[in-house]
């Protein structure tokens, strides 16, 4: 059986190497931006429904390529043939949903000619008097397709879950400018590369970088300026049953009180400038890195999502020495900041 993973743009070599993770045997059959679609050659959906960098997971049902002359009409109606039912036994065999009734999650950004919410109510009219369903706009937990414009190819699919697989138990807490727990967790794979060690986040804000690193292994510590981000973060901890809520802590990131040389990894989601106000980035960035490479072991990785990345490979140059420095663009909350990760060499 094939399906497709959707994941944040940028992040996709990540999640690919997740699936090869818990599906050794997996082929990896088309890899896209923003989609990746495999065969696990094992449907197992206690490991599918574990991922923690795809956003949501689906059984893959079809593709149609992308052509001018598609429009609302004819691309509908193309949907709307589909043997679904056929689909509908299929997601039986991974979990329930209610008979004969379905509903949509539709993305096609940037079609001027197929535009998301008029598209959506046609396709919904369309499949509802073809299959004689009823449509739930608002309850995504049934039968849930998904039309997704990839590159080039319009992809066809069924959530295979009942909810995304970005939504977190432990995160009952966040703050303007949480971070996305899946980005979080790619952040974790892409720093630490899976073995475990001492991380630090001194930008914790809601926590979710911390929750992401607790769960794989690590032994985390953190703080925040901001009284409310830290006491969310010990929230959100503590709804994972991690006891040392001491090692989360209220202060200024640029002037912590570790002991110098006492981090494998840090992770930051720097301000943006965006959902908090920062008066320097200069100031912001330069201070930043001159106290990780305090708290930091000689040999140590760090990754910092910022939104001025050449300012900040700049200024790393200036702070770090014997180090190699690599980027990862993403696309969040209409910007597109980068993250930059440094290892020591």
């Amino acid at each position: 059986m094939k399906f497709i993973a959707y994941t944040v743009k940028g992040i996709e070599d990540i999640a690919k190497d997740e699936i090869k993770e818990f599906f050794p045997a997996a082929n990896i059959i088309e890899l896209e931006s923003k989609a990746i679609i495999f065969d696990p050659k094992d449907d197992d959906f206690d490991r599918l429904s574990r991922f923690k960098t795809i956003d949501d997971l689906g059984i893959f049902v079809y593709e149609i390529v992308y052509t001018r002359e598609l429009n609302h009409k004819s691309l509908a109606e193309e949907i709307a043939s589909i043997n679904f039912v056929k689909y509908r036994e299929l997601l039986g065999k991974f979990r329930s949903a209610k008979p004969k009734k379905f509903s949509l999650t539709v993305s096609l950004p940037g079609l001027k000619n197929l535009k998301s919410n008029p598209f959506k109510d046609l396709l919904a009219t369309v499949i509802a008097a073809e299959k004689g369903w009823t449509y739930t706009e608002k309850d995504h937990t049934n039968f849930d397709i998904r039309v997704f414009l990839g590159d080039g190819k319009i992809y066809v699919s069924v959530r295979l879950t009942n909810e995304s697989l970005h939504k977190r138990e432990y995160k009952e807490f966040s703050k303007s400018g949480s971070l996305r727990p899946t980005i979080a967790a790619a952040l974790v794979r892409l720093t630490t590369g899976m073995k475990h060690g001492k991380l630090v986040d001194n930008f914790c804000g809601s926590g979710t970088i911390l929750c992401e690193a607790y769960n794989l292994g690590n032994e985390i510590y953190g703080g925040d300026v901001d009284a409310g981000s830290v006491e969310f973060t010990k929230k959100n901890l503590k709804s994972l049953d991690f006891e040392e809520l001491d090692n989360i802590k209220l202060g200024d990131a640029i002037k912590t009180t570790y002991p110098d040389n006492t981090f494998d990894y840090a992770i930051s989601n720097l301000p943006w400038d965006k959902q908090i106000e920062v008066e320097s980035f200069t100031g912001l960035y330069i201070d930043s890195l001159r106290e990780y490479k305090r708290i930091l072991k000689d040999k140590f990785v760090m990754s910092l999502l910022v939104k001025k990345p050449e300012l900040m490979i700049s200024l790393i140059g200036s702070v770090f020495e014997n180090v190699e420095v690599s980027k990862i663009q993403l696309s969040l909350v209409g910007q597109q900041p980068e993250v930059i990760t440094v290892r020591s060499k």
